[in-house]
């Protein structure tokens, strides 16, 4: 997962009008497991990330004609538009990052490339609603201050409220988008993934087990 897209230049003029159905919505693919193909891993790996990531930018360019309609800042309009023109030209770092993180090797167990997924955050107002502070006033009862002064006299009256309507307060907040239903639909709900998974331990404990072995018939021989 990608999780500083609010880096790229637009991010935030394109996800400024999003709703808040929207911003729970999955932003990335999921990709189908790879199979083992005779031919070159790289230029094959190459190819079908290159695809997956143009299905992701071109379901974004289809999201630009509702936000354009949003926006009401024609100083805004243009990075509504250009946005997925600047995640593209991530497009080939972000492939061979992915095509070197999962290279097979026989050194070591190979992690798979089940997905890629993209996140960032926006700036979101908040108002709340607050009660004025209650004021408490320094007085001795029956004397004016400068006479309570004066005797060295303190008591303090009932706090009173400034006024009985609440403060309406505004904070900015940041709002993390598109991981609404990451986490518990697409990868805990991943069933391939998970069975993946189970079948790696079992080969760790068997290569284990067979490691133990051999180390024990050596120790036996000397």
């Amino acid at each position: 997962m990608f999780t500083k897209v609010d880096k790229i230049q637009h991010f935030l003029a394109f996800a400024a009008n999003l709703t808040n159905v929207e911003v729970n919505q999955v932003v990335g693919t999921t990709l189908p497991i790879r199979e083992t193909a005779a031919g070159v891993y790289a230029e094959q790996e190459s190819a079908r990330l290159t695809q997956a990531f143009n299905d992701v930018y071109f379901a974004l360019c289809d999201k630009r004609p509702v936000l354009l309609a949003r926006e009401h800042d024609a100083s805004k309009l243009a990075g509504v538009y250009e946005f997925p023109r600047e995640l593209r030209k991530m497009r080939g770092v972000l492939v061979r990052f992915l095509v070197d993180l999962c290279r097979p090797s026989q050194l070591h167990f190979n992690p798979y490339l089940r997905g890629f997924y993209f996140s960032g955050v926006r700036p979101v107002t908040l108002v709340e609603a607050r009660p004025q502070a209650r004021i408490p006033v320094a007085a001795a009862a029956g004397f004016e201050r400068p006479t309570a002064e004066l005797f060295g006299l303190d008591v303090i009256r009932p706090e009173t409220p400034v006024s009985d309507v609440p403060q309406l307060q505004q904070r900015r907040v940041p709002q993390w988008l598109f991981l609404g239903h990451l986490f518990d639909e697409v990868i805990l709900g991943d069933r391939v993934a998970m069975r993946l998974s189970g079948e790696a331990n079992t080969s760790l404990m068997r290569r284990v087990a067979f490691s133990t072995a051999i180390a024990a018939g050596v120790l036996l021989a000397v």
